[in-house]
């Protein structure tokens, strides 16, 4: 922040830049503020105020003179005695805030033979004792006094608490840029794979450790809530709170005032009794990610988060625009509302007529946009990723396996065709004993035996499913553990084997013990302890880590670059999230990917969509998420799957379904790539923090 003293007409005014102005009475009362010459250029003509809150303050140029006359309730606090000094904030291009500092109450005067006389009070804290103080914690709070009292952003205070990363160059500027000149409430837009997660922690933690925000609250997707309470946790040490945590769901609705550090899926928070306890209370911080979902703000999710009060707020997009330049005034509006005018203003200033994509008045859009986003992009930061290089492994169940496969997957789809509660299993556990099939008989089998726990299940059903489960436990080897156990052979380098299932891992584990490789084991019931320890011996010792998703989010495994898909989920945003512990910046060597699927399962089905219609071991990582989020439904990849399979008469007929769900797929990766050309046309390398 700069006071302005000097002419500066010439002068490319900056952000917090503050202009002193004085006060008078006119004749009906109320407060003219007479502006200072610089103001007299028509491009730093005041065109909107706010007071200190954000709210809009209403005025009126004043005729023939540089000056302006306030209304409403601020015009008694402009005009009393107890106002020291006015000032105009700069904000952007003709838009400001107005700041009124008040008198500091006097705490001491001054006797008539110069001495200092104290208050009263001030002799009682004098006379309290003083506690003995050791060195050590004098020390301690004399650090912590400078922190906290640090006058600005030219440092970063934070780096020091940064753990398990290195941090690159154009996050830590995209951090100071924000802190700096945008006051903490940034467009972040950087493409795909640079880090946005990892710059919107960074910004958290120092605002964290200055004492400026204390409640935060983070909407993301729900497939990317354990992801990113893996990365803040790790990396900043940030606990993030999830929605259906069970200490969160026990406190009912209280739990969003008695909670300070929540993350909750977009749809969740949007719907009752969320909404309105969000809105209730106000938040330092909102981090909002995959932000392209509120581009439009006819759509619910886009009045909620223009409705949160807050302090600071971070929206993360790798595309901002798809459609209609008007999206990008959506989100814009969102951070700085009136920064871009009105939206009728802004479609007349700076869309041509005939295409809604193509802006004009381009210099001066920028402009406007500086003053909130930020663009990183690949070919700017030098960043260089390895290349990927994956392998799908079909392997052929035996017949027994095979035979197992078909029972269980007929009551499956049955019981999902029935859409009825009597049996008491609910949908997501059907698909996931489906999955689990898909896995091993030992996970199925740990599945069945949960079920028959159930003590509504029917008399009949729970027959059938102990005879399933009989038929699992018969089962003590596994078709696709033994192509592992050859391609372990094959591969020479430490392996990272992923499944979604403890019961498969503890089988992986047994299996290749027995042939005589040494095995870490991670999973989420580890203690973190545990997890450091099993990381450490896998780096040090082991040749291959049998790894659960549950726990790894967050956790740098490049040091790795052989990964295994023991088998799939049927979400490729988790498939992308274990390839992404592997694949990312910082990796040195090309990453090799090895997926197991057994021939004519629902795996083998998504795989081969996922291959043949997005290529997608070939994008970057964060770039399926961009894709689904194109298909414009609410649901869930892995229910779109589950429907699909389950109203198949016949695996041709499911065959056909998946073919038109891929197309789908095919169309919004087509989708994506023109946002991403637009993007490039639209932002170029303008928007690059600051060095």
């Amino acid at each position: 922040m700069r006071a302005i003293t000097m002419d500066v007409h010439d002068v490319r005014w900056e952000t917090g830049d503050r202009f002193e102005v004085q006060a008078h009475r006119t004749s009906q009362g109320s407060p003219r503020l007479i502006l200072p010459p610089e103001f007299l250029s028509p491009t730093r003509i005041p065109h909107a105020i706010e007071d200190e809150a954000g709210r809009p303050i209403a005025f009126t140029p004043v005729a023939d003179e540089n000056a302006i006359e306030l209304a409403g309730s601020i015009c008694q606090q402009a005009l009393d005695d107890q106002a020291e000094a006015i000032w105009l904030e700069y904000l952007s291009p003709s838009r400001y805030r107005l700041i009124i500092e008040q008198r500091s109450a006097e705490l001491t005067t001054v006797a008539s033979n110069g001495e200092i006389e104290f208050q009263s009070s001030d002799f009682d804290r004098l006379r309290r004792p003083v506690p003995l103080i050791a060195p050590r914690d004098f020390d301690l709070g004399l650090r912590a006094a400078r922190l906290a009292s640090h006058p600005g952003f030219d440092r970063l205070i934070a780096l020091p608490m940064v753990r398990d990363m290195e941090l690159l160059e154009h996050q830590t500027r995209t951090a100071m840029t924000v802190l700096r000149r945008l006051r903490g409430r940034a467009l972040l837009c950087d493409e795909v794979g640079l880090g946005k997660t990892v710059e919107a922690g960074l910004i958290l933690s120092e605002l964290l450790m200055r004492g400026l925000v204390r409640s935060v609250l983070v909407l993301t997707p729900p497939s990317l809530i354990t992801q990113w309470q893996g990365e803040m946790g790790r990396k900043f040490g940030i606990e993030l709170i999830s929605h259906d945590n069970p200490v969160f769901r026990e406190a009912g609705t209280g739990a969003w005032t008695k909670h300070d550090r929540v993350i909750v899926s977009q749809h969740t928070a949007k719907r009752e009794p969320h909404r309105s306890a969000i809105l209730a209370r106000k938040w330092d911080m909102v981090i909002v990610d995959e932000a392209h979902h509120l581009r439009n703000r006819t759509t619910a999710i886009w009045k909620f988060a223009s409705e949160i009060q807050k302090q600071f707020i971070l929206l993360l997009t790798a595309t901002p625009v798809q459609n209609n330049l008007e999206e990008l005034f959506n989100l814009v509006t969102l951070l700085e509302p009136g920064l871009l005018s009105t939206q009728r203003d802004f479609s007349r200033r700076f869309i041509a007529k005939g295409d809604k994509l193509i802006p004009k008045n381009v210099d001066e859009l920028h402009t406007l946009l500086s003053e909130v986003m930020i663009r990183n992009r690949r070919s700017t930061v030098g960043l260089q990723f390895t290349r990927r290089y994956a392998r799908t492994e079909s392997v052929a169940l035996a017949a027994d396996e095979r035979a197992l496969y078909e029972s269980v997957a007929a009551m499956v789809r049955a019981e999902l065709n029935a859409q009825t509660k009597s049996s008491g299993i609910h949908r997501m556990t059907l698909i996931t004993l489906q999955m689990a099939l898909g896995s091993s008989a030992a996970a199925a089998g740990s599945m069945l035996e949960n079920l028959l726990d159930k003590p509504i299940m029917p008399a009949e059903r729970r027959q059938a499913l102990l005879e399933l489960s009989r038929q699992a436990s018969l089962h003590d080897q596994s078709s696709k553990a033994d192509r592992l156990l050859g391609l372990m052979d094959e591969f020479p380098d430490k392996l990272v084997v992923f499944t979604q299932f403890r019961a498969t891992q503890e089988m992986l584990r047994r299996r290749l013990s027995q042939a005589g490789h040494d095995v870490a084991v991670f999973h989420g019931g580890l203690s973190r302890l545990e997890k450091e320890a099993a990381v450490e011996y896998f780096r040090d010792f082991a040749r291959v880590l049998v790894c659960t998703e549950s726990g790894s989010e967050g956790r740098n495994l490049q040091f790795a670059h052989g990964l295994c898909n023991f088998d799939l989920p049927w979400n490729p945003m988790k498939i992308e999230q274990r390839i992404g512990r592997l694949s990312r910046i910082g990796q040195k060597n090309d990453v090799h990917v090895f997926n197991l699927v057994a021939a004519g399962t629902v795996e083998a089905a998504v795989l081969h969509l996922l291959e043949a219609k997005l290529n997608m071991f070939e994008l970057v990582i964060g770039e399926v998420d961009m894709i689904l989020g194109n298909l414009d439904d609410e649901k869930e990849f892995e229910d779109m799957v589950a429907d699909e399979w389950a109203a198949a008469a016949s695996p041709d007929e499911f065959a056909a379904r998946m073919e038109v769900l891929g197309n789908r797929l095919l169309a919004a990766k087509v989708a994506y790539f023109r946002q991403r050309t637009q993007d490039e046309k639209l932002f170029g390398n303008r928007f690059a923090p600051e060095g």
